[in-house]
């Protein structure tokens, strides 16, 4: 039992270190940190009050992570990308 813990652990620790991760800094000073499994695309786009908005699409079956101001996390799923 005490060999299965560890494995376990331990996977979900190298899990973890495998994940890729980007980190933008916003123009007030915000970090905000992606993190999934590949190297995501992120694309920004600058509204009409010259607010930063930072846009991330998974791809098949990726779940991606973001740090922000709130944890935002995105999966695509069978049924479409869900966001929560």
């Amino acid at each position: 039992m005490k060999n299965l813990t560890l494995t376990c652990f331990f996977f979900a620790i190298t899990t973890n270190v495998i994940a890729e991760t980007t980190s933008i800094w916003g123009d007030d000073g915000s970090l905000t940190i992606i993190q999934s499994e590949v190297k995501p695309e992120v694309k920004y786009t600058v509204g009409d009050d010259s607010q930063t908005e930072i846009s991330v699409t998974p791809q098949d079956g990726e779940t991606i992570f973001i740090y922000g101001d709130e944890l935002t996390i995105i999966q695509d799923t069978d049924m479409g990308i869900i966001q929560y």
